[in-house]
């Protein structure tokens, strides 16, 4: 049950070893536990919240999502709109980040060497308009560091919300980059928020320069020593992790970045402090409404409640299947399936409890993920901002690597030679081409100010990095999602043709898709459909 109790503030040492002693045994609770959450009761029966978190994880240096997927959610307008409208409800607000921040690794299509300015100047747009945010504190993730500590420093010298990291430091800088923790105060209630970070990359590595100290411990210390009237630990890392910071005593709240996952997760909890994500990459929020009690806090989330009810539904359901099973079996033993119909009664009362109000004795608070559809309001004012630095990274980019071309084929190979050479026998495919979206792929680019992008061209042209193909400036004959993008080079099949040992592929495997169609750029990409809207007369199929 979600009703997080005997949550009182534990301020002295003998209370501080032992919370150490829980975390470094393991002792002190399953680490997947079973949840039961009692329903939302009549908001008219509960207090107002006196304060309310607004959450953000895994921004991952996102400003916006890619227009490309059905329904994009996110963008840093959208989010900057969507934070104001909260406050200006008249709710006491206070706004906290957890994961990486300004970076994602390299984009699509370049090494990192390549990439570096433009993520720089992305990240700076990201560390002005976070400014603008207000945020109380951020614990940052691996990723912060892709460009280098240095680079990270810098970003954070002119960051305004402070960085918080228990025993973690930086060897090389004058004053220190981390703080444990930081104490605000909000319409008189204290709040301090605690930074537990592992900074772990692939393989656990962490960046250089880094030395990370007993984070465990140093959090400990940090929420122990905290004088506040809710502490809430911004933590980076994996679920294990976050388990064990919400056992840590005298914690209300547990803020979960570095999962990096898409979809927000309802609160959690571990025996201990209630475990809140929001997914990542800005598409969404977590709102969590806040009241205190005596040192207990009931979840009333209808969110949490909704999620209960798909679990023991699922469960529910495949009971049923099993017992009908059971009972079209002469050999079930007739207490086996009394047993089991017992248990099924039993959940079926669980799922019915969640429509009854539940008694709230203590403190409340009611979570929700608000995501940021294509639709949202933007502030128009970091819309700006956003198409400010599209112009100058396609400005930078286009001097910067005016040079940069494809190595050019080996000797006796195809190189590209572009779709209109394609259409001087294909003319029927060439038509259909240049109206399908494949062939207008390159103008959508340009505008928006983005076709020397690094994170963009590679998917609006053919050939793009490969022998005797584009670059992000040399495109040529090659803009847009051309022939040879499918069917592969074709300088070999224009000079024999009907040479079947040089021919072009006629029918493209999925692999070839896949490279742009992703998830994150193609979410309702399925190949087999997919490649039955492209089989038209003239294409595919004899023309009319």
């Amino acid at each position: 049950m979600l009703h997080l109790a005997g949550m009182g503030r534990t301020r002295h040492p003998a209370a501080l070893a032992a919370a150490i002693l829980v975390l470094l045994t393991g002792v002190g609770g399953s680490c997947s536990p079973e949840r039961h959450v009692e329903p939302t009761p009549d908001p008219a029966a509960l207090e107002d919240p006196e304060l309310r978190l607004l959450v953000i994880t895994d921004l991952d240096g996102y400003l916006e999502p890619c227009g490309c997927t059905s329904r994009p959610l996110g963008g840093i307008d959208r989010m900057s709109a969507r934070l104001q409208a909260l406050r200006d409800e008249g709710v006491p607000s206070l706004l906290v980040m957890a994961g990486n921040v300004f970076f994602h690794g390299a984009p699509h299509g370049a090494d990192a060497a390549r990439a570096t300015d433009q993520e720089v100047m992305r990240a700076q747009t990201m560390r002005d308009i976070i400014n603008d945010f207000e945020v109380a504190a951020v614990t940052p993730g691996p990723l912060d560091f892709a460009f280098g500590v240095d680079r990270f420093v810098s970003l954070v010298a002119e960051t305004d919300s402070p960085m918080l990291a228990a025993g973690v430091q930086i060897e090389g800088t004058e004053e220190p980059v981390f703080a444990p923790s930081v104490t605000v105060e909000v319409s008189g209630i204290r709040v301090a928020l605690v930074g537990l970070t592992q900074l772990e990359g692939e393989h656990g590595a962490r960046p250089d320069r880094i030395t990370v100290d007993s984070v465990l411990e140093a959090g400990a210390s940090a929420i122990a020593e905290a004088d506040a009237d809710v502490v809430i630990a911004l933590v980076e890392g994996d679920r294990r992790f976050a388990r064990r910071v919400a056992r840590i005593d005298g914690l209300d709240f547990v803020v979960h970045g570095g999962l990096d996952e898409a979809e927000a997760h309802s609160p959690a909890s571990s025996d201990g402090a209630a475990i809140l994500h929001a997914g990542r990459q800005g598409q969404g929020l977590l709102v969590a409404d806040l009241r205190r009690g005596q040192d207990t806090w009931t979840d009333v989330s209808e969110w949490t409640r909704e999620e209960e009810r798909t679990h023991l539904q699922g469960r529910i359901e495949s009971l049923e299947r099993r017992i009908a099973a059971w009972e079209a079996d002469d050999t079930t033993e007739a207490a086996d399936l009394a047993a089991q119909r017992r248990r099924l009664a039993s959940l079926r009362g669980e799922r019915e409890a969640l429509d009854t109000p539940p008694t709230v004795e203590g403190g409340y608070f009611r979570a929700r993920y608000e995501e940021l559809p294509p639709e949202a309001p933007r502030d128009s004012a970091v819309s700006e901002r956003m198409g400010a630095l599209d112009r100058r990274v396609n400005d930078h980019n286009e001097e910067l690597f005016a040079e940069w071309t494809a190595e050019p084929a080996a000797e006796g190979a195809a190189h590209y030679v572009g779709s209109e050479r394609c259409g001087t026998c294909h003319a029927s495919a060439a038509a259909w081409w240049r109206s399908h979206p494949h062939g207008r792929a390159y103008a959508t680019l340009v505008d928006r100010h983005k076709n020397f992008n690094l994170s963009c061209v590679g998917c609006h042209v053919t050939g793009y990095l490969r022998p005797g193909g584009s670059t992000v400036t040399h495109v040529d004959n090659l803009q847009n999602v051309g022939c040879e993008s499918c069917h592969g080079p074709g300088s070999m099949h224009i000079a024999h043709p009907s040479d079947a040992a040089v021919n072009v592929r006629r029918s493209p495997d999925e692999s070839t898709c896949l490279g742009c169609h992703t998830p994150e750029h193609s979410d309702t990409f399925q190949f087999t459909a997919y490649r039955q809207t492209l089989l038209v007369p003239g294409h595919g199929r004899p023309a009319n």
